[in-house]
């Protein structure tokens, strides 16, 4: 056998050196996972997170309800997905400058 780490009489050395640092007081602890997870998405996108989903239902898609975030890659490569969903903003979009306009008037 070959020699492995130095010799055993200067094991623990470091952390002896190091200075003892007191445990902090928490209020509370912080969540770890899927619950933390769900704290900073609801941080990063809190107009989604205040809307109610789940198993009691979401608000019918009202005027001004907030939609569903759609993820990245949602269409999966199908440009006829695409297609339709540019076509429906862009309908949604004429839809809301002609409330807007008739709301200033």
């Amino acid at each position: 056998m070959g020699k492995l780490h130095g010799t055993l009489a200067k094991a623990g050395k470091v952390r002896k050196q190091t200075p003892k640092v007191e445990k902090q007081v928490r209020r509370h602890k912080i969540p770890k996972g899927r619950a933390y997870k769900r704290i900073l998405f609801n941080r990063r996108f809190p107009n989604l997170a205040s809307t109610k989903q789940g198993k009691e239902g979401a608000p019918e898609q009202q005027g001004g309800a907030q939609q569903k975030r759609k993820t990245p890659n949602w269409h999966a490569g199908r440009k006829e997905l695409i297609e339709e969903e540019r076509k429906k903003l862009a309908l949604q979009r004429k839809q809301r400058k002609e409330r807007d306009q008739k709301n200033k008037r």
